[in-house]
């Protein structure tokens, strides 16, 4: 992976001319005069609470009420980020990744087995079994969530294209576990989160390289998103 640089005061008052002229548009999401910013892994980000605070300094000289940050939940251990004003369930790897000890370690001696195999038969076995979508899903929608917390749904995974023998893969959604997953996410919003502040996660548009993708092709074509119409036509998040 490219090494991340974050920069300092001159660099986060460029990064914010570039963002403002998207969050001037009429059509950019704000929440209460905010326009919302969703930043991957903002733990990572060295003196994030600076960086942050001179973007909502600039947003208010430009009418705004500062930024609404949106920060990703990427396993339990990173619920609590206090600048962020709300978070995203970033699926799958929150599932993936909030599991206890005792499965960490069986998953790593798994893994190292698998390596050794490989080296030594020069095999391409994957080192990571290939999880069941119904499996994960259950784990996902059974998982608690931080106050102010936006759903995150996936149609699938398999990031073997970047990975190799590496790689996790979980099995694509049938239609009706997607519409499920779908449906009990949105009721999720539905209940917990105010009526302007209600948002949904698809991971991802166009992510081919990790096998997460709504963008049609030619073995899915439009089946994703006829589902997601499906379900916001009929409003099956509201039906018991």
């Amino acid at each position: 992976m490219k090494e991340q640089k974050y920069g300092v005061y001159d660099e986060w008052v460029l990064h914010y001319k570039y963002l403002r002229n998207f969050f001037l548009d009429e059509r950019y999401i704000k929440v209460n005069n905010k326009p919302m910013l969703l930043i991957y892994r903002l733990y990572n980000i060295p003196n994030a609470e600076n960086m942050i605070s001179t973007w909502n300094k600039l947003a208010i000289i430009d009418g705004f009420d500062g930024i609404y940050i949106v920060n990703t939940l990427n396993s339990k251990n990173m619920n609590n980020i206090q600048y962020a004003d709300a978070s995203v369930q970033f699926e799958p790897s929150r599932s993936l990744n909030d599991i206890s000890i005792m499965e960490y370690n069986v998953k790593r001696l798994r893994r190292v087995l698998f390596r050794l195999y490989n080296r030594l038969t020069r095999n391409k076995i994957c080192v990571n079994p290939v999880l069941k979508y119904s499996n994960v899903m259950k784990k996902s929608l059974s998982l608690s969530n931080p106050v102010n917390t936006y759903a995150g749904i996936f149609m699938g995974w398999d990031n073997s294209p970047r990975k190799k023998e590496e790689a996790f893969i979980i099995s694509e959604a049938s239609d009706e576990e997607f519409k499920h997953f779908l449906t009990a996410k949105l009721k999720y919003v539905n209940k917990h989160n105010d009526l302007n502040n209600q948002f949904a996660f698809i991971n991802a548009w166009n992510e081919w390289s990790e096998g997460a993708y709504l963008e049609p092709d030619t073995i899915n074509k439009y089946k994703y998103l006829e589902i997601i119409k499906l379900v916001l036509d009929e409003r099956l998040w509201e039906v018991e």
